[in-house]
């Protein structure tokens, strides 16, 4: 067990005889010099708590203090861990519409934040696809006129309209052209008192012609 004083001695080596002095103090003691505590160098940093984002680190002693000498600093040293952001991936690629024309593409979690660092930002977006108008073939040929002197001409659908695009009308009306009445060249004088007429009728609006000759 260490000591706070150091002594020395020494042995009589003739006594005193015949009323001689007597022999000094054989013994002799005085304080240590003060041995101040010795520590080693910081470990390093521990892991950083995941319950309460702190790290420590330790020192052990070398050297115990003696003799009054400086105590021993603080063996442990604790510090809160720097703060860890969340980092994302880039966007993937969008994904096709949907068919409730929507489509949508992600990213991934690549660090997790920690310690209070920023949380991560959304992982998934959606956007509304671009219309697309409908594709139609080329008008098809007049149908033929109706009694009521009306035609028609269609046109087939290509592709369908996708995302609120346009579509155009498929069928097509017309009014036919007019048609004038047209008669023939007049026939040969029939006999006398009698009558001769001709007659064609019109289409489409035309105007009817009657030829009537009597003699």
């Amino acid at each position: 067990m260490l000591s706070d004083t150091t002594s020395r001695i020494r042995t009589v080596t003739t006594p005193s005889q015949f009323g001689g002095a007597p022999c000094p103090s054989l013994i002799e003691r005085k304080p240590c010099d003060p041995i101040d505590c010795v520590v080693s160098d910081w470990s390093d940093w521990s892991v950083c708590s995941p319950i309460d984002g702190s790290k420590t680190r330790t020192r052990t002693v070398q050297v115990k203090p003696t003799a009054g000498g400086k105590e021993c600093p603080s063996l442990i040293d604790s510090s809160v861990c720097s703060p860890i952001d969340c980092v994302v991936s880039d966007w993937g690629e969008w994904s096709k519409c949907n068919t409730d024309g929507t489509k949508n593409h992600t990213r991934t979690v690549v660090v997790m934040p920690q310690y209070g660092g920023h949380a991560c930002p959304p992982l998934w977006e959606t956007q509304v696809c671009d219309p697309v108008d409908c594709v139609v073939s080329d008008w098809s040929r007049w149908s033929s006129c109706s009694p009521e002197g009306r035609k028609n001409r269609t046109q087939m659908v290509v592709s369908p309209a996708l995302y609120g695009g346009l579509h155009p009308p498929l069928v097509d009306e017309g009014v036919c052209e007019a048609v004038d009445c047209q008669v023939s060249a007049w026939s040969e004088w029939s006999s006398c008192l009698g009558a001769r007429a001709n007659l064609k009728r019109s289409a489409f609006g035309g105007q009817a012609q009657l030829h009537l000759e009597i003699r």
